[in-house]
Formats: C-alpha cells, structure tokens, sequence
C-alpha cells in the first residue's frame, strides 16, 4: 500500500473536431470580400476626389457602429467596481458593504451581475463554502452575452469552485476549462494559473494523478509569470504534492526545496508534512522524523502528522514511540489511521485485529476505486469541447451577419455617389480596363488555389484509404478460414506480428517513415536532420507520435513502462524548445498530437487541431 497519495493512472485526452464549418465560413467571406473589393475599385477608378468621400464615409460609418454598441456605466457600477479592487485585502469588509446592499432595486442588468460576482468572490475569500450556483449564475449568464472577457473569465472560475463544492466536477472542469482559455487569451497569468490549479484538484479528487501532475506544473508556469512570491510558492507545494501522488519522491523533494520559507505557519506545515511523506516512501525513516516530530499544526488536532510520526517509528523498529502516538491520536476513522493501527497490529502479531483492519482498508480502497472507475471527467472534457465548437459556430454565423450588413450598407451609400457623379467620369475607361487585367489576374490566383486544395484532397483520400489496410488483411485471413476459432487465433498471431513488426521491421518502419514525408513535407526527415545525434528510440517516439499513437500503444511497441515514455517525451519536448531550430513549433505539435494543452512560451507546443471519429470496436 502506498501511503499518504496513490499510483492510479488514467489517461484523458481532449478530442478537438475538424474545422471543415469555419473553413466553410471563410470560403464564403472571402468570396464576398472579392466581390466588394471589384466594386470598390470600379468606384475608385473614377476620381481621385471620390476616394476622399470614400474614406469620410467609411470613418462616419465605423464611428456609429462602435458608438452604438458603447454603453456608458451605470453609477451602481461604479461604486462596484471599486468595491471589487478592496476584495484581495480586506474580503470580510467587502461582504459587509454588499450585504448592506439590494441587489434587486438595481435598474440595469450590468450591475446585478458584478454584485453576484464581486459577492461570489469575497464568500470564496472569506472561506465560505458555497454549493449552489444560482448567485454566480447571474453574472456568468450576463457576461457570456457580453465583451466583457475578464469578468466572463472571473464568473466562469467561480462558477467551478462552486460546482467543486457541490461535487458537480463534469460542470466544474468546463467552467475552469474555460476560464483557462480566457486567460490565455487575456494573458491574465493569475487566473489561468488558479484555473489550472483548481482542475488539477479535480483530478486529485478523481484519483487522476498523472493529469492532477500536468495541470499543477501548467498552473505553476502561469503562476510564475505573475511575479506573486506567495502564490508560486503554494503552486510548488501542489506541484510537490502531485509529485508525491504519483510516487516521484525525488522530484517531490526537489519541488519542496525551491519553497521560500518564512512566517506562513500553514505552508511550512504543509511543507514538512509532505516532506515526512516522501522520506517515509524513500524508506528514510530517520529524516521523516526529524522533520514530522516538531511539526506542529497552527490550530486543530494534528492527527495527520501524529500519524505519519507513528508510522516512521514502527518502520524504524521503534515499536514503543509508535504505539505511544498511535493511543494519542484516538478512535481518528481515517485511511491513514486504519494503516497505522494495522501496522502496529502486525508488529505486535495481534493477527485478528490486523485482519479486521486491513479489511476496512480493503473497503475504503475499494470504494474510492469504484468513484475513479464513474468519473465522468474525460466526457466533461468532451462535451466541453463539442459545446465551444457549437458557440464558435453561432458566433462565426453572427458575426457573418454583421459583415454583410455592413457590407450592404457600404454598397448602398456607393451606388448612391455613383448615380450622381457617374457621367462626369467617362474618361476613366483605361483604369476600368486595368482593373478587369486585375481581376483576370486574381481569377488566375483562385484557380491556382482550386488545384492545391485538389491535391491536398487526394492526399486526404490516399491516408483514408492506408488507415484499413490491416483490417483487410485480417477480415481476409477470418474468411478463407473455415474454423471461426482458428481464424480468430490467426488473426491474433497477425495483430502480435504487426506489433513485433513496429518494433523491428525495419522495411515497415522505413514505409510509415515515406508515408509521413509524404503527407506532411517531409517533417520526420527534417526532423533527423535538425537533431542528428538523437537516440533510434527519441526517432521511432517521434514518429509513431505523429501516426497518433497513445503512450500505452507505443510503451507495448518498445516493450517498456509507460512511465519511460512520458519521461522520454518529455525530455525531447525539452531538447526541441530549446533549439534554434524554425520548425520547432511544428516537432512540438506532432509531438503531442492528442491536443492536451501545455503551458509553453509563445505558440511553442500549440496543439494539432485534430479530427478522431469516434469509432470504437466492441
């Protein structure tokens, strides 16, 4: 048993769909866009003195349009938003003054929403637990309709917090998730990094630690832009702790090193519990009591501590110091107690109270198994997904509106100026002629693209097409065998035999190496030549990772613990960021194909955008 964390792995990948709606959009866009400029250099071709009139006209225009979508701030605004400023000082003050306050006598719907936020936010801080969602609803509702990104960002993250209260973690991974976006899209580093910290404690709850251990380095590189000693320091702490769960003790013990120490009495407690948990893992029972036995909790019972204490003496062989601290903590009905008693039951061959022990053990863990086993974090993920491409869609759609409408209302105003002045530019006849050549010209250029997208739609045909190969040949193999149990055992042999053939054929190798040249302009070979001293094995990780393998099939071909292949993933994603190399943004994307995202600087390590159908074989 691992004590104090847990080794459970489950990967979750995030599934973007393909972008063939918004390629739709921009084809149509463009299209008009063409058209409108033809128009508009007809009408420039005039005169000189119309273009003036032009450009009036179109500042006019643009100056309505934002004037009319500009609404100024209500007084009740106002005052909240400097109420809001008072909210990372003096929390406690700030729910005094909006508790003073109706809400309902509010005329304007701005205001109802920021009160329900700046509200939502000052409960958070003053350590109320809020497990209903419908105050923080009204103002995530209010700044979804709105341009308002950093209070939409703001609604979104504590309308998870709530959720994880209430223990809704589907709903509270979307919201975060998307408060995460609007961060980076903002470049507010605060809150993409309390975003990231927040679902790395979903998956901590869920059992998830390989996930919890991304998002806790994801939320600490945000974290670190800030400049924020004491939240970087809390982020090492879960960074630490994430360490921990996934039984990397060293890299625990490394992370709890880099903390600065000082008069937090809550940190350095965490600090030197953890740091007992991971000597103890270590077997290093001298160090963890060194650190636990002078531990001391800033207020509560320290039944934790005394319990990881107690531990590191009975493996110490200190039978006595532990049974002493083990009759101290009392009848204390936690996991980490039951396993203390049971080891002290064992050491003292008190074979009956062991058993029973154990088997609470054995429940608990069973229970918090069955509740990894129902989580619904990965279709979370998903829908996720799925209901931003579906508001993506609607936004493209509305915002194709606008551009036509505006568009319409340009042309109008044109043909207007054109019925008035068209007789008194007849002589402009040779600049119409060239712009008939530009057009001719352009259309030239389209007809160019067509031919590119035909070739790229063969390319497309021809990778379809190589994806059935194997399932041919098997369903070939099940029909002329006439035995169905023979057939299905010769399959099997084939499917072992394509493996064993990823891993040694080098003829097979050689081909899947042609087809991604082919298919993507010869970026493995690229690749080899960009990084010349490479191991065979960093060449294969890098190829099989852009044919989309997932880790659990690539440790399978190279025989070896998945956990090898996220360590040697990781480091050639460190080799490739910091080269020189131009195409090092691209190695990063095929090195993660799945799309998880990664905090990087820049758009290094932007994930591929794509399209697995959701096919799945029973």
């Amino acid at each position: 048993m691992v004590v104090g964390g847990w080794s459970f792995y489950k990967p979750v990948g995030l599934k973007l769909a393909a972008k063939s709606e918004s390629m739709r959009l921009c084809h149509h866009f463009c299209v008009s866009l063409r058209k409108t400029t033809q128009i508009m250099g007809i009408l420039m071709s005039y005169s000189e003195s119309l273009k003036h009139v032009i450009h009036i006209m179109l500042i006019l225009g643009f100056s309505a349009l934002i004037l009319s979508s500009c609404q100024s701030q209500s007084t009740d605004t106002k005052y909240l938003l400097s109420i809001e400023e008072l909210n990372d000082s003096v929390p406690e003050k700030v729910l005094t003054l909006l508790d003073s306050i109706n809400p309902e006598e509010y005329k304007d719907n701005e205001s109802k929403a920021l009160y329900a936020l700046i509200k939502s936010q000052a409960l958070d801080k003053t350590l109320v637990d809020v497990t209903n969602d419908s105050l923080i609803s009204i103002a995530k509702n209010y700044y979804e309709d709105s341009s308002d990104k950093y209070h939409l960002m703001k609604s979104e993250y504590y309308h998870g917090l709530v959720n994880i209260n209430a223990g809704n973690y589907d709903n509270a991974i979307k919201s975060l998730l998307k408060a995460y976006d609007l961060g980076e899209e903002t470049k507010d580093y605060y809150w993409q990094g309390m975003a990231a910290s927040k679902i790395a404690d979903i998956f901590i709850k869920n059992y998830d630690g390989y996930e919890s251990l991304a998002f806790s380095k994801i939320a600490l590189t945000c974290l670190e832009k800030t400049g924020k000693k004491r939240y970087i320091d809390y982020a090492l702490l879960d960074l630490a702790t994430a360490y921990n769960n996934v039984d990397f003790s060293d890299s625990c013990i490394m992370t709890v090193n880099k903390i600065h120490r000082d008069n937090d009495n809550w940190l350095n407690y965490e600090i030197n519990l953890l740091l007992g948990n991971a000597y103890i893992r270590e077997d290093n029972f001298k160090q963890a009591i060194n650190v636990l036995k002078d531990n001391v909790i800033p207020s509560g019972k320290n039944t934790e501590n005394m319990a990881y204490l107690a531990l590191a003496y009975l493996r110490k062989g200190e039978i006595n110091k532990g049974k002493q601290l083990i009759d101290s903590i009392g009848e204390d009905e936690n996991l980490l107690s039951h396993y203390v008693r049971y080891e002290l039951s064992e050491e003292l061959n008190n074979e009956n109270e062991a058993y029973s022990l154990l088997k609470n053990l054995f429940d608990k863990s069973d229970d918090d198994f069955k509740k990894h086993l129902d989580s619904k974090l990965s279709v979370a993920l998903l829908n996720y997904h799925e209901t931003e491409q579906e508001l993506a869609k609607l936004i493209k759609a509305k915002t194709k509106l606008q551009v036509i409408f505006i568009i319409t209302v340009i042309i109008l105003i044109f043909c207007i100026i054109i019925l008035i002045t068209l007789n008194k530019f007849q002589k402009q006849k040779i600049k119409i002629r060239d712009l008939n050549a530009a057009a001719k010209d352009l259309n030239n250029k389209i007809h160019s693209t067509d031919q590119n997208n035909s070739k790229l739609a063969k390319s497309v045909q021809s990778l379809l097409a190589s994806q059935f190969v194997g399932l041919n040949e098997m369903c070939q193999a099940l029909y002329e065998t006439e035995n169905e149990e023979k057939g299905k055992k010769q399959i099997a042999k084939m499917m072992m035999n394509f493996i064993d053939s990823l891993s040694v054929n080098n003829e097979l190798i050689q081909e899947l190496e042609r087809l991604v040249n082919h298919h993507y302009d010869n970026i493995y070979d690229s690749f080899k030549s960009d990084f010349n001293d490479l191991k065979e094995i960093d060449y294969r990780l890098f190829l099989y990772s852009i044919l989309g393998f997932e880790n659990t099939t690539i440790a399978l071909i190279f025989n070896t613990e998945i956990r090898s292949i996220y360590s040697r993933r990781d480091r050639l994603k460190i080799r490739i960021i910091n080269s020189s190399s131009a195409n090092k943004n691209k190695y990063i994307a095929f090195l993660y194909p799945d799309g998880l995202k990664k905090a990087m600087t820049g758009d290094v390590g932007k994930p591929q955008n794509l399209y697995k159908p959701n096919i799945k074989f029973k």
